[in-house]
């Protein structure tokens, strides 16, 4: 028996690959093919248990209904008798868990088994798996002007707008096949008009429904497959205002420790909620993060006040820690509860960068949101406010971002990249980058882990 598993986040094709595949290889079971929809995730309808399952697989395979057994476990029995011998093709498309595969497994060699699911099956240790992709731009606009141009292939699209449609969509099969559809139907509709509507973030979802297909819901429901607790950190990951995330700062907006946001991320990316293309970083698609934003946006204003409040002390806190290795000038501990956890930091100054006693006084830099009532605020909504020097005994005040005298050559091998940082300040030709009141070339770098897109560099020892 050869058993492999397809799963993917919602729309992305699973079961027309599956269907696809058993179609091609049809020819070679002979002795038939079987396809059973285990209703994991569908809309108004419980999973089938294995012994429902069980009862619909004996019906088709010619078992008269008064000859299968009331027990669970005698129809399996059953089912592999029938089974033992043949070559037959079955596909179990739409599974919840492992748990309801097992029982409908032939014990044949002969037997190949398709299933399809939106979670990891990491129980089914003899099977071999593949985690389906959104589909790279072109695949995605050819998808999109096949489906919309169908029976009207003499009509021209342009291809620019077909891109930025497919991008809107980001790659997703079932939102390329709905966008298509809206324009294949719906006369009126130009392409400039469909991308003007999927532009606006807050009706994107909204639009991509063509009355028989919603992707809102069929989103909705793997989120309500969530136990609350991961329903909590989903909705969370929706504020926030970067691209990706680590467990420092998901347990910032879970308000929980790193070890449990991490357990918890984990489960979402086995939920093909989250994806994790290298280990400890989480990112989510587009269309999902949006879902997220706007169930967020359900939740009283003050719960998610306070969590953004708590990840943008975590992202403050951690960068002027990591500014303290690195530059000469200790700043003081920004304003705010300090976060529950942080990274683990070296114990030791990097050489070279000893504290001058004529140091000026330095003020973090500050972050906060653009809007703390708006969940729906776009990511770039943060207002940053470089940290400025005040005058001492020693001289005037320097500017924020006003180069500091020549360094030595130990202190010129490490760089800081700053929130203050400004092009515009920057003079022609020059290579460097400014840090906060000082400037130094940058090499021999590596990131501080926890600091999502707030990166902040040291030194490699």
């Amino acid at each position: 028996m050869v058993i492999s598993a397809i799963d993917g986040m919602a729309g992305v094709g699973k079961t027309a690959l599956a269907l696809h595949a058993a179609h091609r290889l049809a020819e070679r079971f002979t002795d038939g093919q079987l396809f059973i929809d285990l209703r994991g995730h569908t809309q108004g309808q419980q999973p089938r248990s294995a012994a429902e399952a069980l009862e619909w697989l004996l019906l088709a395979l010619g078992v008269p209904p008064q000859r299968i057994p009331q027990d669970a476990d005698e129809r399996a029995a059953l089912y592999r008798q029938r089974l033992a011998g043949s070559r037959t093709l079955i596909v179990l498309d739409n599974a919840a868990n492992e748990a309801q595969i097992r029982p409908l497994l032939p014990g044949d060699a002969g037997c190949l088994v398709l299933v399809t699911s939106r979670r990891r099956l990491k129980g089914l240790d003899d099977a071999s798996t593949l985690s389906l992709d959104v589909l790279p731009q072109a695949d995605a606009v050819a998808l999109l002007r096949s489906v919309a141009t169908r029976g009207h292939e003499h009509e021209l699209m342009p291809d620019p707008l077909l891109a930025e449609i497919a991008d809107l969509c980001g790659g997703l099969p079932l939102a390329l096949r709905i966008a298509a559809a809206l324009l294949r139907h719906r006369p009126a509709w130009s392409p400039e008009h469909l991308a003007a509507l999927l532009r606006d973030q807050h009706q994107r979802l909204g639009t991509l429904f063509d009355g028989d297909r919603n992707l809102a819901a069929v989103f909705d429901l793997s989120y309500q497959n969530l136990g609350a607790t991961h329903q909590r950190l989903f909705r969370r990951l929706g504020l926030l205002p970067g691209a990706d995330v680590d467990a420092y700062a998901a347990a910032a907006l879970a308000d929980t420790d790193p070890s449990t946001a991490t357990s918890l991320l984990e489960d979402l990316v086995d939920d093909n909620l989250l994806m994790q293309h290298t280990p400890g970083r989480y990112w989510m698609h587009d269309l999902l993060r949006l879902h997220a934003r706007t169930l967020a946006g359900r939740d009283p204003a003050h719960s998610r006040d306070s969590a953004l409040e708590r990840l943008l002390n975590y992202y403050q806190h951690t960068a002027i820690r990591a500014d303290d290795l690195v530059t000469r000038f200790p700043l003081p501990v920004p304003a705010g509860p300090r976060p529950r956890t942080n990274p683990t930091w070296p114990t030791r100054t990097p050489p070279g960068l000893g504290y001058a006693p004529s140091a000026p006084t330095c003020s973090p830099p500050s972050i906060t949101p653009a809007s703390t009532h708006s969940p729906t605020a776009p990511s770039s909504s943060l207002r940053v406010s470089p940290r400025s020097c005040a005058p001492t005994a020693h001289g005037p005040k320097p500017s924020p971002c006003t180069p500091s005298p020549s360094p030595s050559p130990a202190t010129s091998a490490t760089e800081l990249t700053s929130p203050c940082l400004d092009p515009a300040r920057r003079g022609a030709g020059s290579d460097r980058r400014l840090s906060g009141c000082g400037a130094r070339p940058a090499r021999g770098l590596e990131p501080v882990p926890g600091l999502g897109r707030f990166a902040v560099a040291r030194p490699r020892p």
